[in-house]
Order: structure tokens, then C-alpha cells, then sequence
């Protein structure tokens, strides 16, 4: 089985992702060491509804619920920022990243979201990382609407700029590696699907965002549907006209369908 998946975001945007995640702490090792985002948290890591449930306009009411009930407030104010990204208008910027309002708050959208909160709240780019690097000025900028950057003027704790600074590198080689490794991985296997002569029946590939099926050496072979893929075989199409009679009587066609 071959599956084509390219990557969504840039080695510098994940690592820019990972890097704001790992300052507001929205971000964990799990035990096999992988960086895992928590979506579903609010400010201060209070309990509250699944904002992952949500879609925008239910969003705006559980913050306003959020403020209502106290769970916001800090010696500065209040907040409501939610999401591993800890968004405080996420509906701001829901239109640039291509949401609806009836869209849910996902992992997936927080991460279209993010990119768009960071340019316009902090002012900070992927190009400007990938042209600077991660400097004292580039977190003091991330500390605008995260307390947690090095340079922030919020008057919370932060984390040294050193550590940001290397984990953001850290995670960019990382990403960039593993970014090349994809692409290796996906020429290599779009080499093995052109060469059809070689692939085995019943090998299925992923062509269109459609699952599709390769009927080996046989006439008119095409990537099929599994459904045409399945009658082609059901009906002994592969076989010469008298061998089709037994072939159905033994059964055999079933050892040939996709499942």
C-alpha cells in the first residue's frame, strides 16, 4: 500500500508551533519522547467545556462563560486564551486561515489559525525566522501575546532565552530531517507506482484523495475503484471465456476481492 501525504506546514512553521507551545506549556513529551499539543486547554490550565467541540460562535460564548465564572482572572486583568496555541480572539483570523464560523476549534484549525495570530499579534514570520534565526528580538516580539517569551513586558515569569532559542533549533533540525525523509520516502514510492509492469495485484494507492486499486498484468489494467476492481474479478474478466464457468462454480473470485 502506498499513501502520498506532503507535508502541510515548513520545517520553521512547525518549529514555530512547537516553540510558542513550549513556552506557554501547551505542549508535552509523551513517553515515547514525541512533542504532543494539548488543543483543549484554557488559561491557567482551568477546567472548562472542550473547546475542540466547538465551533466559532459556540467558542465566543464559552469564553464569555469562561470570564463569567472567574477562571480567568489574573493580577493583570483577565484573559480567556484557549487552545494549545492560547488564542485570545481566535475568531479574528478565522476568515485568513479559510474557516467558517461553523467550523470546530480542532487541533487542525488551531494550527491554521496560529501562523496568522503570530504575524499580526507578535509581528513574527517563518521567513523572518528562517532569515534571522530565533533572536532576543524575535522573542521579544512572541512576548506581546505570550507572557512566556523571554522579553515579554507582561511582568510574568519567563523562560530564558536561551532555552527558547534552542529549542526552537532543536525542533527545526528536527522537522527539517524529518520533512527530507518524507520526500525521500515519497519519490520512492511514486517510482515504485509508475513502474506498473512490476507492482503486485491488489496493491492500492492513494491518487486523488481516492483509495484505488492496481488488477496486476491484466487488458485495460488502470488504477480502479475497489468496487471495479472487485466486479472485474467476480466476473472472471481476467480469464480466458471458457475458464470463467469453473472459476465461479470453485469459488475462487473471493480470493481476489478486496475486502
Amino acid at each position: 500500500m502506498v499513501t502520498y501525504a506532503p507535508t502541510d506546514y515548513t520545517a520553521y512553521e512547525l518549529a514555530l508551533q512547537d516553540t510558542v507551545g513550549f513556552g506557554e506549556g501547551t505542549i508535552k513529551q509523551d513517553a515515547k519522547g514525541n512533542w504532543v499539543k494539548n488543543p483543549k486547554l484554557w488559561f491557567g490550565y482551568q477546567d472548562h467545556v472542550d473547546p475542540t467541540k466547538l465551533n466559532f460562535h459556540q467558542l465566543i460564548e464559552a469564553q464569555k462563560s469562561f470570564l463569567r465564572a472567574g477562571k480567568g482572572s489574573f493580577y493583570g486583568g483577565d484573559s480567556a486564551a484557549v487552545g494549545w496555541p492560547q488564542m485570545t480572539y481566535p475568531e479574528t483570523y478565522r476568515e485568513a486561515a479559510g474557516l467558517k464560523m461553523t467550523d470546530l476549534f480542532t487541533e487542525e484549525n488551531q494550527n491554521k489559525l496560529f501562523l496568522h495570530y503570530a504575524a499580526k499579534e507578535a509581528g513574527v514570520t517563518p521567513k523572518m525566522l528562517a532569515e534571522q534565526g530565533f533572536t532576543k528580538e524575535i522573542s521579544t516580539r512572541l512576548g506581546k501575546p505570550w507572557a512566556s517569551f523571554w522579553g515579554s513586558k507582561h511582568g510574568q515569569k519567563t523562560k530564558s532565552y536561551e532555552s527558547l532559542r534552542d529549542f526552537f533549533n532543536q525542533r527545526l533540525k528536527f522537522h527539517q530531517q524529518n520533512i527530507q525523509k518524507t520526500t525521500l520516502e515519497t519519490k520512492a514510492s511514486q517510482a515504485r507506482l509508475d513502474d506498473k509492469k512490476n507492482l503486485p495485484r491488489g496493491t492500492m494507492a492513494i491518487l486523488g484523495g481516492k483509495k484505488v486499486y492496481w488488477p496486476g498484468n491484466v487488458s485495460g489494467a488502470d488504477w480502479w475503484s475497489k468496487k471495479a476492481y472487485n466486479d472485474y474479478f467476480r466476473k472472471g474478466k481476467h480469464l480466458h471465456a471458457v475458464q470463467r464457468p469453473l472459476f465461479k462454480l470453485t469459488g475462487a473470485a473471493e480470493e481476489l476481492m478486496i475486502k
